[in-house]
């Protein structure tokens, strides 16, 4: 993962209307074997919408096929930091040599009509009490929920008017949560959790590449009417990415990430 310094195109784009129930997904890195998995799943449970945190494409062997995915449903996505990578919007040179290895292979991959579809994307959605972002709220594709500390998440959110923000970036879940001046972090399981009080920025985990010890893809499904979360694990052909991985020349340590 790298950081590094936007050009800013600041856009917010209210698509979520009045969806109740909202499978969120993030970091599917052009891991498709993954993101089929996961499709399925949310098939069986019918939610309203589906909205994506970004990073489409970065690590994963099929980035065009990944975008296509997207483009056809319509899916609301907001744009990641490897979308800025590969269409040109973020400083290349701050990327660590990996990902930026990863990022030209996806670049030639990628065909001009996905490049600019990826370049379009905006950097937030905001539906009433709802944000979504790559990386922290408002609209950061880059800062990660790890490297914020308490000032940084009071502050966001005083700032913010959202009660629930979903987050991806670190490839990690977990779950901020604000009620009166408390503040606290917590952990990020498998199954229901209750987010009934206080107000909340919820890391969905990865898609494509999960860094979490466990190599299930991740998802949550939230009830904006009773405010419950539910985290999903999703099992996947996994060796079968690795081998399409390792033929079209990706580094091979993202290869073992997914082991």
């Amino acid at each position: 993962m790298a950081e590094s310094k936007m050009k800013e195109k600041k856009t917010h784009s209210p698509v979520i209307g009045k969806a109740q129930t909202i499978a969120v997904i993030s970091d599917i890195h052009a891991n498709m074997e993954a993101l089929d998995a996961v499709w399925a799943d949310i098939q069986k449970h019918m939610p309203d919408r589906v909205v994506c945190l970004g990073d489409i494409v970065g690590y994963g062997p099929d980035p065009e096929e990944a975008v296509r995915f997207f483009m056809q449903r319509k899916i609301p996505t907001v744009c990641g930091n490897h979308e800025l990578g590969v269409t040109g919007r973020t400083d290349l040179e701050d990327f660590n040599p990996f990902g930026l290895q990863a990022i030209e292979i996806s670049g030639r991959l990628l065909s001009e009509e996905c490049k600019k579809y990826l370049a379009a994307l905006p950097q937030s959605i905001h539906e009433d009490e709802l944000c979504f972002v790559h990386g922290f709220p408002p609209d950061s594709a880059h800062t990660y929920l790890f490297e914020a500390d308490s000032y940084m998440l009071k502050t966001a959110f005083k700032k913010g008017d959202f009660s629930h923000c979903f987050v991806g970036h670190t490839h990690e879940l977990e779950l901020v949560g604000l009620e009166g001046d408390n503040l606290a972090r917590i952990p990020l399981g498998k199954g229901q959790t209750s987010l009934k009080k206080g107000r909340y920025i919820i890391n969905c985990g990865s898609v494509g590449q999960p860094r979490d010890g466990d190599n299930r893809a991740k998802y949550v499904l939230f009830d904006r009417r009773t405010k419950e979360l539910e985290t999903r694990f999703v099992p996947y052909d996994n060796e079968a990415t690795i081998k399409k991985l390792l033929t079209r020349g990706f580094p091979e340590t993202y290869a073992r990430r997914l082991k």
